[in-house]
């Protein structure tokens, strides 16, 4: 058992807090690091194959289909603060 003193850690297999199930934690686990590192290691792939500013026009699309896609596959309501965030984003330039 630790002592209330000692630094607290970060993670802590024993009792997880706030009552989460240790295969949720797995699970988030998983999808921090194994998807987050295949997406980061295809993206570089894609940039060393294409020059930077090609790829780099695909950057400002990804949120644009990752909305489209929530809304055509998961049936997911655009609320009134991701239309502001829409649009700030994609308007006008100065």
């Amino acid at each position: 058992m630790r002592h209330p003193a000692d630094p607290p850690l970060c993670f802590e297999f024993r009792r997880p807090h706030a009552g989460i199930p240790l295969n949720i934690l797995g699970n988030l686990l998983f999808l921090g690091v194994v998807c987050t590192a295949r997406t980061l290691v295809l993206w570089n792939w894609s940039v060393a194959r294409s020059s930077a500013a090609f790829a780099g026009m695909f950057v400002n699309l990804e949120p644009l289909v990752g909305t489209v896609l929530g809304v055509m596959i998961l049936h997911e309501r655009l609320g009134p603060f991701t239309w502001v965030g829409g649009g700030s984003s994609w308007g006008p330039r100065r």
